[in-house]
C-alpha cells in the first residue's frame, strides 16, 4: 500500500509508465468538471473512473481486495475515509468473484483520509474499505484508477 500526497507522487516513478499515467489523472485540474464514467488507457488493463458514491457508517462497509488489479484512489470532493489492512489479517466473506475481480472481507485495520490531495494505492495483497463516512454519510466524488498487476514492474529484494 502507498499513502501519499499527489505532490509527492514522483517518488513512486519506479512503478512504471502506466502508474505515472494514473497519477497524472489524479493531478488533472479538471477533475471536478469531468462527467462520471470510465476512461481507458489500455482496454481491459488500465483505466480510471470518476464515481459519485454515497459514504456509509463504518459498520456498514466491508473490506475488499482484488487479485488482478491495483487500485489508485483519491477523493475529489467531499470527505471519505478508506480503511486498509494486510490481506492476511482480514477474514473472507464468501468466494472470490473472478469476473468482477473482487472478494469481500471483515476485520479491523487502519483508516486513511484520502481528501486534500492525499491518495492511496492498494495492491492485490492489500484489503481496503472504501466509502467510509467520517461523520454523516454524504455523496462524494472520487477518482479510481485501475492498473492490471502485470503492468507494474516488480523487482526482487536482494
Amino acid at each position: 500500500m502507498i499513502y501519499a500526497h499527489i505532490d509527492d507522487a514522483r517518488n513512486y516513478s519506479g512503478l512504471g509508465e502506466v502508474f505515472a499515467w494514473a497519477v497524472r489523472q489524479l493531478a488533472r485540474a479538471d477533475l471536478k468538471e469531468l462527467s462520471p464514467g470510465t476512461t481507458e488507457l489500455i482496454p481491459g488493463k488500465a483505466w480510471f473512473s470518476i464515481d459519485e458514491p454515497e459514504t456509509k457508517p463504518l459498520e456498514r462497509t466491508l473490506f475488499e481486495a482484488h487479485r488482478e488489479f491495483v487500485d489508485v484512489q483519491m477523493t475529489i470532493a467531499g470527505d471519505e475515509l478508506i480503511g486498509c489492512a494486510p490481506l492476511g489479517r482480514v477474514t473472507p466473506l464468501g468466494e472470490y468473484d473472478e469476473d468482477r475481480d473482487i472478494q469481500f472481507f471483515k476485520g479491523e485495520g487502519l483508516t486513511l483520509d484520502c481528501t486534500g490531495g492525499m491518495f492511496a494505492v492498494f495492491f492485490p495483497e492489500d484489503a481496503h474499505r472504501p466509502c467510509v463516512a467520517p461523520g454523516t454519510p454524504r455523496r462524494i466524488r472520487k477518482i479510481v484508477a485501475k492498473i492490471h498487476r502485470s503492468l507494474i514492474p516488480h523487482r526482487e529484494l536482494s
